[in-house]
């Protein structure tokens, strides 16, 4: 018997969600489960993406529509569908959660995949209304699990952690088959390259990267900082790197589909985030055996063991973070030996095939 579920989400950009979310449906058991996206802006940019692997993408733009209409279309939808399972992403769970039970979907699920600095209290309130009402919530790190028991009041036995998950075959073959460009702007091969998978956010705090790069450069003067990603901040950023002179060193890709052939001339990788859930940049680099200086936030500290895999840092603190990171570049033996211990972490805990198995096993216990 195959059941239909629904994935309601905010928006289809190119983000770590979005990407997780594509690799799950595109294996799940469609002999089992057939996929739909209600998406509730206009940001479809990975639409045709769903679409091509059999996921129809139906838009409710909310910011048009307004609140009210986009719960009644939902409500309208979910009538149409029949699925069995709706299963919500962030902000949209307050709008799919009461369309949902209003319809009359047999189980609701909610994706909490950080803990988010804009609720207010009225946020709060709201979830402590709605959250205990939903058949599960799946969560990717044991930080947003115990954030959402505290502050939430959803039972423990309600919550199920299920890390995400990266392909590692896939990943191999594109390193494999691009060839990332190791020469241009100044860089020559054998330059080190500091490298962050980020969009130019708030809560990012390239900022910081980049007054840690400027700090630690006297250290390291053939050094390269590179900053792959987009985001609103980019040119606040670039003018920064102007103003403490190092424009020079400072390389902004942008988005980029070949992050894999970047990483291969990476010498390390950086997250310099105040706020995670769990950091996909992260399984990234260790996945392309890279060592990694992080900032002690989220569900970092779950991917990255201290002096293992990696080093962690308070986060804000600019001159430990360029303490770290020279420290990762100077001391080639220990830089290996977290590359090494990452890669096989990554194939122990954060594979895709570990991910999408755990996710259908939530399915199938909320169905019974």
């Amino acid at each position: 018997m195959s059941h239909r579920i629904v994935y309601v989400i905010g928006q289809l950009s190119i983000g770590g969600t979005e990407k997780q979310l594509w690799q799950l449906v595109r294996r799940l058991d469609r002999a089992r489960w057939q996929p739909y996206i209600a998406c509730l802006s206009g940001d479809v940019a990975m639409a045709s993406e769903f679409e091509e692997i059999g996921c129809p993408v139906l838009v409710i733009p909310r910011e048009r529509a307004g609140k009210l209409r986009t719960l009644h279309r939902l409500w309208q939808l979910f009538r149409r569908l029949e699925p069995s399972i709706v299963h919500a992403f962030a902000y949209s769970c307050y709008l799919a959660i009461p369309a949902a039970r209003f319809a009359g979907v047999p189980r609701v699920i909610v994706a909490e995949r950080t803990v988010p600095p804009w609720k207010t209290r009225r946020h709060l309130w709201t979830d402590r209304a709605l959250l205990p009402r939903v058949d599960r919530a799946i969560v990717n790190s044991r930080n947003v699990l115990e954030s959402l028991v505290a502050r939430h009041g959803i039972n423990r036995d309600r919550c199920s952690l299920v890390y995400n998950g990266i392909d590692l075959a896939e990943f191999d073959a594109l390193q494999q088959e691009h060839t990332a460009t190791g020469g241009q702007h100044g860089s020559r091969r054998e330059d080190p390259v500091v490298c962050a998978v980020a969009n130019a956010k708030e809560d990012k705090q390239l900022d910081l990267l980049i007054q840690a790069f400027a700090i630690a450069k006297p250290f390291l003067p053939s050094a390269s900082l590179w900053i792959i990603g987009g985001g609103p901040l980019r040119d606040s950023l670039e003018k920064m790197t102007r103003s403490l002179k190092i424009e020079e060193q400072v390389v902004f890709w942008g988005a980029r589909s070949d992050l894999p052939a970047l990483l291969r001339r990476a010498t390390v990788g950086v997250n310099s985030s105040r706020i995670e859930g769990l950091c996909n940049a992260i399984i990234e680099y260790m996945a392309a055996k890279l060592p990694v200086v992080a900032t002690d936030v989220g569900g970092n500290p779950e991917i990255v063991v201290e002096g293992k895999t990696g080093l962690l840092v308070p986060s804000g603190n600019a001159q430990a973070l360029a303490g770290a990171i020279v420290r990762t570049v100077t001391d080639r033996s220990m830089a290996d030996r977290f590359g090494l211990a990452g890669r096989r972490r990554v194939e122990t805990h954060f594979s895709i095939q570990r991910m999408v198995a755990e996710t259908q096993k939530v399915y199938d216990e909320v169905l019974g």
